[in-house]
């Protein structure tokens, strides 16, 4: 059996996104696997760093895009993302939430998701998001990792 590979890891800072606000990297890089773990990221606007705790769907917006900033900054595609995990504070924004969320991924293979209801987050949000991120491999004469194959399972039972 091989040794295993050693992996780097690399924190990732975004001029274009808020630095973490405890003991955590924003985000991290794990060079083996071609792989981005985003934290939590909540409504703090930028440049300012202002915490917005107001409309749903303003904080959607700006959790969004302050995601999509790390992740491009790290050097992915929003594309990229494969598994995301939102939470809120009152379910009955869920609808909200979603339609924001939804305006940013082009692809018709949406990453794997978990809503998660909790009763506070950090400085008075209603909505947190954090997401896992994975290279696309290059393809034949560097094409990209060529078409995305959804596949539809029939359940029996």
């Amino acid at each position: 059996m091989p040794p295993p590979s050693k992996s780097t890891v690399k924190a990732v800072v975004s001029k274009r996104a808020p630095k973490a606000v405890g003991n955590y990297s924003a985000a991290v890089t794990a060079e083996h696997n071609q792989s981005l773990y985003v934290s939590g990221q909540i409504a703090i606007e930028m440049p300012k760093g202002t915490v917005f705790t107001g409309d749903i769907k303003r904080q959607a917006e700006i959790v969004m895009m302050n995601l999509k900033n790390i992740v491009q900054d790290a050097g992915y595609h929003m594309e990229d993302i494969v598994r995301s995990t939102i939470y809120l504070t009152n379910m009955e924004n869920y609808e909200a939430v979603n339609e924001i969320y939804g305006k940013y991924f082009i692809s018709k293979v949406f990453p794997a998701r978990a809503v998660i209801g909790v009763a506070a987050l950090p400085k008075g949000v209603g909505v947190e998001i954090d997401a896992v991120a994975v290279k696309k491999v290059e393809g034949p004469a560097g094409k990209g990792g060529g078409q995305v194959v959804v596949e539809e399972i029939e359940e029996k039972f």
